[in-house]
């Protein structure tokens, strides 16, 4: 787990990467070069948001696992 994972769950928040979706869709983009991928979870994100109020979001790193 990473810092903002750890982070999340401390304060009983949620990341992405913890939903369902989220697991899904790392999963399906993994190893693809974030140009491709970065779009796809930025729009993710702005779904999520309007429906979850306690989702905890970090998005000054790229996340891990995902080619420049």
């Amino acid at each position: 787990m990473n810092a903002a994972a750890n982070y999340a769950k401390a304060n009983g928040l949620t990341t992405l990467e913890m939903t369902k979706a989220g697991q899904n869709l790392s999963k399906l983009t993994q190893g693809m070069p974030w140009e491709r991928v970065g779009p796809m979870w930025q729009r993710f994100l702005r779904l999520k948001q309007k429906e979850q109020q306690d989702l905890f979001t970090y998005s000054k790193m790229q996340p891990q696992g995902y080619e420049k």
